[in-house]
């Protein structure tokens, strides 16, 4: 692995510096060394911004080595030095807009809703489960663990990736998941399924098979209101919105204010000490 850090271009132990001779470029000169004058790869801290192996070094230069007229803007690399003009109300629109999706008007009552369903579930005796992909995976690791530990509720969720990669191998990505809820899942369980386009198809096959089995299936979407995800749950939760990031927040955010409700009513239910 080749890096460039703090304006100086350095090669890790195990791979050499890769040495050109060649018109055009000076007898010698590393790939480090051409990748860094060619990429600007510090920024005005002389922080490092980028990291890349010797094959893309060596693509890049291969690329510039050819004849202008040969080139394609859209074969080099993208650049790591940020050009968009940002000026000092990025950050405040960026928030406004986050705002706005997280507290759409009728959010409340639907997560009340949520709340209701994780009750009912707890009450008899079962539990809630947590799904998504990617980022989606990562809130769900996040609210299963907390709604057990901080909420005192049961819950789970499928990120082990031995099941992953054994259902995935046997039955295909896009039936992993609904395996997987069909394996651990109980009627009356409720099931959080989240997705922000709505439209993954593990995501979908999870939510049928979730409706089959007598889950209370709970969804958040985002995207484009009419993803088939939006219709697929008892109470369905979408993002008026197609960037991940600001998608992905909003459902975090919904999620940990129903574990924060719940603790909030819990500890208010709870007996006061002896005064």
């Amino acid at each position: 692995m080749i890096s460039v850090l703090g304006c100086k271009a350095t090669a890790t132990p195990d791979v050499p510096p890769i040495r050109y001779r060649s018109a055009g470029l000076t007898t010698g000169r590393s790939a480090t060394t051409l990748f860094h004058q060619t990429t600007k790869g510090c920024d005005s801290t002389g922080a490092p911004l980028v990291m890349v192996s010797h094959v893309e070094v060596l693509a890049r230069w291969r690329a510039d080595r050819r004849p202008k007229t040969q080139r394609s803007v859209t074969s080099s690399p993208p650049s790591v030095i940020m050009t968009a003009n940002i000026d000092s109300t990025w950050a405040q629109r960026y928030f406004e807009n986050l705002h706005r999706s997280i507290s759409t008007p009728d959010i409340t009552e639907k997560l009340f809703e949520v709340r209701r369903i994780w009750v009912s579930a707890i009450e008899d005796g079962r539990k809630i489960i947590f799904a998504g992909n990617g980022g989606s995976a990562a809130i769900a690791s996040h609210c299963s663990v907390d709604l057990t530990r901080a909420a005192g509720m049961r819950a789970v969720n499928f990120n082990e990736a031995d099941l992953i990669t054994c259902f995935a191998n046997d039955y295909g990505y896009a039936e992993w998941l609904a395996k997987a809820v069909e394996s651990y899942g109980d009627p009356g369980d409720a099931l959080v399924l989240i997705s922000s386009s709505g439209r993954s198809p593990n995501i979908l096959r999870a939510a049928d098979i979730g409706k089959a089995l007598r889950l209370t299936v709970i969804t958040l979407s985002g995207f484009d209101a009419d993803n088939p995800l939006r219709s697929a749950g008892q109470t369905n939760l979408w993002v008026d919105s197609h960037s991940y990031n600001v998608v992905e927040m909003t459902h975090h955010v919904w999620l940990l204010a129903v574990i924060d409700m719940q603790i909030a009513l819990t500890r208010q239910a709870e007996p006061s000490g002896p005064e």
